[in-house]
């Protein structure tokens, strides 16, 4: 059986059950990266107050993984379920894990148990690499190319002055030093102003910063990537996306530059392909990371952004 068809029986158990019971699992949004333990978080969508009161969420079985075309062991790494309620106080599912998950695509095949009946959800988490930042000297994390230091000016030192004659011996009180006023707090990253973001902050994302400048939905998170990579090859080390600089500022590619990078299939092939790049290129590197200079802000030009229209984000 091919997997669209299987796909199909799949969605057409989940919507059968919903539709009868009132009881349905939403969209999952993830919380978490590449390289860091899983953490996600699923709305249950209930028409009434307490309908979600014995529900068990697992994972689907093999046969169930199997009969869709999909493989349990594609996971990694064990991951845990429980039924809690978030800020608002609605419930939810939440995934994690204690191991960090290394695969940048992760298939989820849920089954929800609860007295009125069952439910099978298929998901697909998108994980985005982190933002490459200065590494600390001497740390253990993977090397990554340093950018050069800029060259600092030096001046010529001021002839010595003569030593002054010893003043007098008095008993002076002794002298109390002058408090320095408290650092200012440094402003959270945004928008700039016109077709810019940034600076970036350190723990951004590039699938995040994607997501808040894509023209809408019709735009994948993937062909948003892709279009600040090349608008931006100053930005990324390796012109790599997993690379990004912080304190980078990134300019916003139009709707035409968008397009150039394909449909959200293709983009989402391309982006698959950098990760697996940048995987080989770390397992390759030496262990120490070499001192990198801070990265300088440049003015950023103003220019009118081109608008697309509306997608979401390729499977994403």
């Amino acid at each position: 059986m091919k997997r669209p068809l299987q796909l199909s029986l799949a969605i057409a158990l989940a919507l059968g059950v919903t539709n009868a019971f009132a009881l349905g699992l939403g969209a999952i949004q993830v919380q978490s990266g590449l390289n860091q333990p899983l953490k996600a978080e699923i709305p249950i969508i209930q028409s009434t107050p307490g309908e979600a009161e014995g529900l068990i969420i697992t994972l689907a079985s093999d046969e169930d993984f199997e009969r869709v075309g999909m493989s349990r062991a594609g996971i990694g790494v064990p991951i845990q379920f429980s039924l809690e309620k978030n800020a608002r106080g609605e419930p939810v599912i939440r995934i994690t894990s204690k191991e960090v998950v290394r695969e940048p695509f992760v298939g989820l095949l849920l089954e929800a148990n609860w007295p009125k009946g069952r439910l099978l959800r298929e998901y697909t988490l998108l994980l985005d690499p982190p933002v490459m930042a200065p590494a600390v000297k001497g740390s253990s994390a993977v090397a990554v190319a340093a950018k050069e230091p800029e060259p600092t000016a030096t001046q010529p030192l001021p002839p010595a002055k003569p030593a002054a004659k010893p003043a007098p011996a008095t008993s002076a009180a002794p002298s109390t030093a002058k408090a320095e006023p408290p650092a200012k707090p440094t402003a959270a990253p945004r928008p700039a102003a016109g077709n810019e973001y940034g600076p970036v902050a350190a723990g951004e994302t590039l699938g995040e910063i994607a997501r808040a400048t894509r023209p809408g939905e019709s735009v994948s998170v993937n062909q948003m990537m892709l279009a600040l990579l090349k608008n931006n090859p100053n930005a990324f080390f390796k012109d790599n996306i997993n690379a990004l600089k912080r304190g980078a500022v990134l300019r916003i590619p139009n709707a035409e530059e968008i397009a150039a990078n394909g449909s959200a299939r293709e983009a989402a092939a391309a982006v698959r392909a950098q990760i697996d790049e940048w995987r080989g290129r770390a397992a390759d590197a030496p262990t120490l990371v070499a001192d990198t200079a801070p990265v300088a802000t440049t003015t950023s030009k103003s220019s009118s952004a081109s608008s697309a229209g509306a997608s979401r984000t390729s499977g994403e």
